[in-house]
């Protein structure tokens, strides 16, 4: 008798399970149906035409535009935008598509952002405001003069602020690789990855590990703004201090810390020794671009150990 009614629990629950099954497919199925719709940016089906993207939230306006295969941001003194996101955006423009429309009042806690496509000439290509992601992790659609909410198939959550949108050069610099550091007079190096710093002077060994925040400030690199050297004012931030690095490959790193002593501005050059590996030549040659000429706000505590460290 037991054994027949757990048969039949069990018989229950199978079913039940399967009608779950089936009805999750249906509502899914239902859902790509819907989302088979047009491009939320219809004119978008030529990606090559799209050569300036404004984006607006509630707090700002963001100008990317392309200039000679690169993109730049207007509003980061036309520094260059991180290529990995700027490709996941103009792939989001390409292929996301909107569906079924949603009664406006449902979704009254949303915030939106206006995304605006311009061509070569400054013709303007398409407009349509984008969501927040949802609890549901979707992804909403509005028009200009239009009430009317959609679903879509929009999976990018886009940056704020300017500085979210442009490169932030971390792992600048591998701390087992380095085998010298230079400050002021002192010079410390070694023969060996990862054995002990001399002092390049005197041959004794090095004690201290003040050059440790130096790779920690490299390995995630933060700045706050970023200014061309026709913007930046060296006048205004008359103390400077200098850290020269290499490395075993053979990279050559140079940082000048610029100050008034409240802010800190980094200024970052690269270059090779007389003999590096094909891999740190390439980088330079390739990365060099992004350095030269181009002034960086530190944080003020990252920047402050870097200007006041002694080796």
């Amino acid at each position: 008798m037991i054994i027949n009614s757990l048969k039949k629990i069990w018989i229950a629950a199978l079913i039940l399970f399967l009608c779950m099954i089936v009805s999750l497919y249906t509502a899914n199925t239902r859902l790509m149906e819907n989302l088979r719709g047009n491009l939320i940016f219809t004119t978008s089906d030529n990606i090559k035409n799209i050569k300036k993207i404004i984006i607006e939230n509630s707090s700002e306006k963001l100008t990317l535009y392309e200039d000679e295969s690169v993109w730049r941001i207007e509003e980061a003194d036309n520094y260059y935008v991180n290529f990995h996101k700027i490709q996941s955006l103009m792939n989001a423009i390409a292929n996301a598509k909107i569906g079924n429309f949603l009664a406006p009042e449902l979704k009254n806690d949303l915030t939106w952002t206006t995304i605006k496509i311009f061509d070569a000439s400054n013709k303007k290509l398409g407009e349509a405001m984008v969501s927040n992601a949802s609890e549901l992790d979707e992804h909403y659609i509005k028009y200009p003069k239009d009430d009317k909410i959609y679903i879509s198939t929009w999976k990018l959550q886009l940056p704020e602020n300017v500085i979210s949108w442009v490169p932030q050069h971390n792992n600048l610099v591998d701390g087992v690789d380095v085998n010298s550091i230079s400050k002021q007079d002192v010079t410390i190096s070694r023969e060996t990855r990862g054995h002990s710093f001399l002092y390049a002077q005197n041959k004794s060994t090095y004690h201290r590990f003040e050059y440790v925040k130096i790779f920690d400030i490299l390995t995630n690199l933060q700045y706050e703004k970023v200014l061309s050297a026709q913007e930046f004012d060296e006048s205004k931030y008359p103390y400077v201090e200098k850290i020269h690095i290499s490395t075993f490959e053979g990279l050559v790193v140079d940082l000048s810390v610029y100050s008034n002593y409240e802010e800190y501005w980094l200024k970052i050059d690269i270059s090779t020794t007389r003999l590096p590996s094909y891999k740190i030549k390439d980088y330079v040659e390739t990365n060099s671009f992004l350095f030269k000429n181009w002034w960086f706000k530190l944080p003020q505590d990252e920047g402050k150990i870097l200007f006041m460290m002694k080796l």
